[in-house]
């Protein structure tokens, strides 16, 4: 075997294997951007959570104090602040309002009327279609309105 021979042999073993690992390079780039993008939408329906969250609070807190005006009472009542919620989590103009679980719907003396809610949400909805059906993550969020 001649030197030439052997120096074509030792370069056709490395042949394709850059391309190889630029490939693999690429599948680890494409899966960093496909965690950054849901990573990115769960935390946009997060903050989506939380504005309805102070919506729907300052709506129950409103009413309630309208309701406490007109009877004369020096607390705000629960019931008539979680009536409040429902209905103006009905009346809203949100497409996925009803994914929207009110966790909890509290009053305190000094008229703060707090509201949480939770949702479940499914990161690159659609792109997940090999994971089970139960796969992703229950957002929840809180809000806060005060009367006076």
């Amino acid at each position: 075997m001649s030197v030439r021979t052997a120096r074509r042999v030792a370069s056709d073993a490395d042949d394709g294997s850059v391309s190889v690992f630029a490939l693999g390079w690429i599948v680890v780039a494409l899966m960093a951007v496909a965690v950054l993008v849901g990573a990115s939408q769960v935390h946009l329906d997060r903050m989506r959570l939380v504005s309805l969250a102070d919506e729907l609070a300052s709506a129950a807190a409103a009413e309630a104090a309208r309701e406490a005006y007109t009877t004369g009472a020096d607390q705000l009542d629960r019931a008539h602040a979680e009536a409040a919620v429902a209905a103006a989590l009905a009346d809203g103009s949100r497409e996925w309002r009803d994914e929207v679980v009110v966790t909890a719907v509290g009053t305190e003396p000094d008229g703060t009327v707090t509201v949480a809610l939770a949702r479940h949400t499914v990161p690159l909805e659609g792109g997940w279609s090999w994971l089970p059906e139960a796969a992703g993550v229950t957002v929840t969020a809180q809000g806060s309105a005060r009367v006076g």
